[in-house]
């Protein structure tokens, strides 16, 4: 998930302005608190299209707590490399209460259906500062990210082109590993020698042998220093996802979206 700039890196003298800032390196480490919009569609020529709602359909929690980690070394006052790792783990088993069709399988009302979908984000952005004074400080950067897919459903099912009053246990579960160039815009603003108010705007879109992806990232966050090595921030995310296989791993789409607060400690090294 997500490159949060961290602002205001300590001197001698306490926390600096954006202007003044001192190489260093910086670890927040926190946890968000997002709620969730999934929708995906795994379809099959023997079976018309239908998105299934992972919220809704198939029961997964709508929001929940989620550990993050961000970092930053700032190489020289206008040159930053950030990275940020991001982790959701998220399950569900409910009676469903409609036909679901994913793939070749077709789950009947009232069959207990479980799911999963598992997500992680690695990345790493190179960022310049081209507008640096003693309150105001604008970068942009460009980077790679690496998305972690581990979803799929389990459950009594009948299979299409096979005999249609036969049930049985069936599963389906894909997994891969996904790059996606990524261009940032970030700004911070010293409203006080240590406090900090931030903003972060990311797109990144990709496509690589029948797998097409795009993904868009809004934060903003308040971090205070009340000492020159820690700091504390709060910070509020939207995030969207879209990817889309075109038989590469299966044939279908997945459409994610969260959004959420969250709390970081900053620690300055």
């Amino acid at each position: 998930m997500l490159t949060v700039p961290v602002l205001g890196l300590a001197g001698d003298g306490g926390v600096q302005s954006p202007g003044s800032i001192h190489d260093r390196f910086t670890i927040g480490l926190g946890f968000f608190l997002p709620s969730f919009n999934t929708n995906a569609l795994v379809s099959s020529p023997d079976i018309p299209d239908s998105g299934v709602d992972f919220e809704d359909d198939l029961g997964f929690k709508a929001d929940d707590s989620v550990f993050r980690f961000d970092g930053r070394w700032r190489i020289s006052g206008k040159h930053n490399l950030a990275f940020s790792y991001l982790s959701l783990k998220r399950d569900s088993n409910k009676e469903i209460q409609r036909e679901i069709s994913w793939e070749d399988l077709i789950f009947d009302v009232g069959v207990k259906l479980s799911g999963k979908f598992d997500y992680s984000l690695y990345k790493v952005v190179y960022q310049y500062q081209f507008v640096q004074n003693e309150t105001w400080e604008l970068g942009v950067g460009g980077g790679m990210s690496f998305m972690d897919f581990r979803f799929g459903v389990a459950g009594e099912a009948r299979v299409a082109g096979e005999d249609m009053d036969e049930t049985r246990q069936a599963s389906w579960e894909k997994s891969f590993l996904f790059p996606v160039p990524a261009l940032t815009i970030n700004a911070s603003w010293a409203v006080m020698p240590n406090l900090y108010l931030s903003g972060l705007a990311e797109y990144l879109a990709g496509s690589y042998d029948k797998q097409k992806a795009a993904y868009s990232d809004l934060n903003f966050s308040l971090t205070w220093y009340p000492w020159k090595n820690v700091g504390f921030a709060v910070f509020y995310d939207f995030f969207k996802i879209k990817y889309e296989d075109y038989g590469k791993e299966f044939t279908g789409r997945i459409d994610y979206r969260y959004k959420g607060p969250g709390f970081r400690v900053n620690l300055i090294f």
